[in-house]
């Protein structure tokens, strides 16, 4: 797994050398660098997994694909990079989508909703570094690419910033959704602590007067009187009553 530090591409020579970030053939859910270099007779590319767009290439390479010079040879490379990195963009709206239909009926996102926002802050890093390193390279293309080329080149890199859009604005509608989860459950706790709060302060003089009334002195009233114990609870009974209702004056206020 590599950094997006390692990716880079320049003009140096007349030819073009670099290294470009992919998914991995074998876990879509990692990342992995390619080194590629370029010059009017081939284009070489090196890697030390197996990389999804490099694969894609040769498979359309073998099936017939047609290249016209190595100008588009490498941006038909870029081509199906791009594309990769625009259906995992789409992965992750529809699973943005998900999500927002549950929050707004009223339930939560799945367990898995925090390591969807990672992955996304890991696609945008690996998107971003490749941007960065074909957006310094549209003016800086060696001369034997065509003029056709350089704006097939310019508009692939237009299309990689457009897709990075889209994956601020599913992180950005990410965001608000955990958001909206963490004040639902904000509102839950605090519901939660007021119930027992109110509990415990209507039950409060009930304790206090079963402690009193607990507590083996002499002189407690009652303590020869048959109807004691009525006497007893008819006090608790009161102390609830003022307990309540000098909750309901203090939330009227």
């Amino acid at each position: 797994m590599s950094s997006e530090h390692h990716v880079w591409l320049e003009s140096l020579g007349g030819n073009l050398i670099g290294a470009l970030s992919d998914t991995l053939a074998d876990d879509p859910d990692a990342f992995g660098v390619f080194h590629l270099y370029a010059d009017p007779c081939c284009l070489i590319t090196g890697r030390r997994h197996g990389i999804m767009s490099v694969g894609l290439l040769r498979r359309d390479l073998v099936a017939g694909l047609q290249a016209d010079g190595i100008p588009a040879l490498l941006n038909g490379l870029l081509q199906r990079l791009i594309g990769i990195h625009k259906s995992q963009v789409t992965v992750h709206e529809n699973e943005i989508d998900e999500a927002e239909d549950r929050v707004l009926g009223g339930k939560d996102c799945d367990s898995g909703f925090g390591q969807r926002r990672r992955a996304m802050a890991l696609l945008r890093r690996q998107m971003a570094a490749n941007r960065h390193a074909l957006a310094g390279l549209v003016e800086h293309l060696p001369p034997w690419w065509s003029a056709w080329d350089i704006k097939g080149f310019a508009h692939l890199t237009a299309a990689l910033a457009s897709a990075i859009q889209d994956l601020e604005l599913s992180q950005e509608r990410a965001r608000l959704l955990s958001e909206e989860m963490d004040s639902r459950l904000t509102k839950r706790t605090n519901h939660n602590l007021y119930f027992v709060s109110v509990a415990a302060t209507i039950f409060l003089p009930i304790t206090l007067i079963s402690g009193i009334f607990g507590m083996n002195v002499g002189g407690l009233p009652w303590l020869e009187d048959t109807n004691g114990f009525t006497w007893v609870m008819g006090c608790m009974l009161v102390a609830v009553l003022v307990a309540f209702v000098l909750i309901h004056w203090r939330r009227m206020l």
